[in-house]
């Protein structure tokens, strides 16, 4: 635990580090250090993790402005911080939440994430810009670098998002005897069709380079934790490295038992000392994110081993920090399985340096069929069997196939690799999969049925079988091994290691399936699950391409919600989440098999209609005028949403995505001007169709 305040992110640290190294070199980095009386080793300023005083800030940038000869250079590192890649989680969050309108409404709670002396509030918001407060707590001195980094940082927030930089004004300051620094942030409401190409493709290489950088920063974490094997180191390491999961100024991991450890609680970073207290409150808490905290499990298939929490007074964590939390609870309990199950079985040494390498090889990104090889190629040799195989569940066909194997006669090849088995076809499998820990199935069983006839090839009188699933989540498929002689001593130590491999395999898995699933996020709408405006542009600039090489037409249609404003003045924005969500819906049921919905943002829609011409877009964009105008209840009022839809043809109005957009956008305006029809409410009165005026 240190000793110094956490009081300033390593973030901040980092980035100055980085930027000064990048334009003065390592000569320019040990000046620095040497001008801001800093003795601390430059790994432990580099690591973002770690945190420093106010004070220790404010010397770092009065000497980077030294090395660098420019009495602005906090305000140049605020605006390249995207670019150095300095805290990747931070940016990965930001890209997440949309646009620059909703960062800013979310700065209360970014904020904490830099610094613990300062408050950000967002005081005013519009459509096109925001009043942003900054109010430096008491005892602390106000400093005009700091007020240059806050605006850097604003500024950079537009090219996340594909905009210019953002512009800051900045008429009151605390360094002038204001109360408080105000900033007035704007952005512009539209762009440019060319600009909204460059800033897509700048927006995709943002989010992939961070994604990136956050994906090999929880690999590397992985290894990490599973480069020890004793278990003490482990639990340090699980509590010391929390920090690169989620970001918090105390993390406390408690056990729920001493039968692993000697200690019940590891802590690090500013925590209550009463710690045995603090133990028994986590192990009694609701696990998730509560005000000031996070609490998590740590547990495996093979057992519970307490919990870890990240702590930050008076901080409302995002809800994807819990999620970044729970895959690194995950991790520290898999490396909690493998330090536990290596302590059994130091003196086994093959055996031991088998597991070790699965989980290594395991921290490495893969998909579960790949992870299903890797684990029926270690499993041999880590259980002392001749041969091994791993099956996956498939939920589409409820059936149990084989994925990987590893050992068998050339004989038995064939019959292995191409297993599978279906709950439809078996009482058996059925009781295999409520099975919730490992076992051993005898193959002369009678109830296995078709099971134990179809594996009686393999001349093997058992078969240890332990369930690839995480705690509390998905079942994936089971790992299982031959055992050629039912000794119970031998057997219970098969049965031991299988589940820690076991083990591993779920959360490779479930940690692949996160993955993926970010990946997806990236590209997709969080409200409505639609492609988002960077996927649909790079779906149509490929359909596109493939219809002129072909000949045949394509057409979009370019939906936009009249007045949809007033569906949120009335009833509220979670009312207008509704209406999108229906609206999305609709779209979906009522398009062709392969065509493409996506949302572009607030309440503009497009479907891309490949092999449609334009008299038959023409006829589906009427039909979608109708479907949309259906009334969608709200409490206890109908809301008739009516939409104005233009069409563009491929290639008659163009050969490339921005000019194909801004054709659909073009006649979608044409047609809004033309029927302008507003939103209409009535009662939900069962045959009483009377509407009230127009919202």
């Amino acid at each position: 635990m240190g000793t110094d305040p956490r009081e300033t992110a390593g973030t901040t640290m980092a980035l100055i580090i980085s930027y000064v190294r990048e334009h003065a070199g390592d000569v320019g980095v040990t000046r620095l250090l040497d001008l801001a009386r800093e003795t601390r080793p430059l790994e432990i300023l580099e690591d973002e993790h770690n945190w420093s005083t106010y004070e220790q800030k404010i010397a770092f940038f009065e000497a980077a402005c030294i090395v660098l000869d420019d009495p602005d250079a906090m305000l140049h590192i605020g605006e390249t911080a995207m670019q150095l890649q300095i805290g990747p989680g931070i940016g990965l969050l930001l890209m997440r939440l949309g646009s620059p309108r909703i960062v800013l409404a979310n700065v209360a709670k970014t904020c904490p994430k830099f610094t613990t002396v300062a408050t950000m509030t967002a005081e005013h918001l519009d459509k096109e810009h925001a009043v942003i407060t900054y109010r430096l707590h008491e005892g602390k001195v106000p400093h005009r670098c700091d007020c240059q980094l806050n605006i850097g940082l604003m500024r950079t927030i537009g090219p996340v998002f594909g905009m210019p930089p953002l512009e800051i004004e900045h008429p009151e300051c605390q360094v002038e005897g204001a109360p408080l620094c105000r900033y007035i942030v704007h952005w512009p409401r539209r762009r440019s069709p060319r600009a909204k190409r460059h800033g897509r493709d700048r927006t995709l290489s943002l989010q992939v380079d961070a994604l990136t950088a956050q994906i090999e920063l929880l690999q590397s974490t992985t290894v990490d934790l599973v480069s020890s094997d004793d278990i003490d180191e482990v639990l340090h390491r699980i509590v010391t490295r929390a920090g690169r999961a989620v970001s918090a100024t105390g993390y406390v991991l408690a056990l729920a038992d001493g039968t692993i450890a000697d200690a019940l609680v590891y802590a690090d970073g500013d925590v209550d000392p009463d710690l045995e207290r603090v133990r028994i409150d986590m192990l009694e808490a609701p696990v998730g994110a509560n005000r000031g905290q996070i609490v998590i499990e740590v547990a495996s298939s093979r057992r519970v081993y307490g919990r870890l929490a990240a702590f930050y007074e008076d901080h409302t964590f995002f809800a994807h920090e819990e999620e970044l939390l729970a895959a690194y609870a995950r991790s520290a309990a898999a490396a909690l399985d493998a330090a536990t199950a290596l302590e059994s079985a130091r003196r086994r040494g093959a055996a031991t340096t088998a597991l070790l390498g699965l989980a290594r090889s395991l921290a490495e990104p893969a998909t579960p069929h790949r992870i299903a090889r890797i684990v029926a190629s270690a499993m041999p040799e880590v259980l002392g069997v001749d041969a091994s195989a791993v099956l996956l569940w498939d939920h589409k066909t409820e059936a149990l196939r084989v994925a990987g194997h590893s050992g068998w006669s050339k004989e038995l090849h064939d019959l292995v690799g191409g297993f599978e088995v279906r709950t439809a076809e078996s009482d058996g499998l059925r009781a295999l999969l409520a099975a919730p820990a490992p076992t051993v199935m005898r193959l002369d069983r009678p109830e296995l049925g078709p099971i134990a006839s179809r594996l009686g090839a393999l001349k093997v009188p058992a078969l240890a079988i332990a369930p690839i699933q995480a705690h509390r989540a998905g079942f994936f498929g089971v790992a299982i091994a031959p055992v050629s002689a039912v000794d119970d001593r031998r057997v219970d130590e098969i049965v031991e290691r299988l589940s820690a491999v076991a083990d591993h395999a779920a959360t490779a898995i479930q940690n692949a399936m996160l993955i993926e699933e970010i990946r997806h996020q990236a590209v997709h709408d969080t409200l409505t699950g639609l492609a988002n405006r960077a996927l649909a542009d790079d779906e149509l600039d490929k359909a596109i391409a493939r219809a002129v090489r072909s000949a045949a037409p394509l057409s979009l249609l370019f939906i936009d919600l009249d007045d949809f404003k007033a569906v949120n003045d009335r009833f509220g924005h979670g009312a207008g989440d509704h209406v999108l969500k229906t609206i999305a819906a609709r779209l979906i049921e009522a398009g062709r098999k392969g065509d493409s919905v996506a949302r572009r943002g607030g309440d503009e829609f497009t479907l891309m209609l490949p092999e449609a011409a334009r008299e038959d877009a023409q006829r589906i964009a009427e039909r979608l005028r109708m479907v949309i105008s259906h009334p969608i209840s709200i409490g206890a009022e109908l809301v008739a949403v009516h939409a104005s839809i233009g069409v563009a043809t491929a290639p008659d109005d163009g050969e490339d995505c921005a000019t194909i957009v801004r054709a659909a956008d073009r006649a979608m305006y044409r047609n809004k001007e033309a029927n302008r029809v507003m939103c209409t409410v009535s009662p939900q009165l069962g045959t009483d169709d009377r509407r009230s005026p127009a919202l």
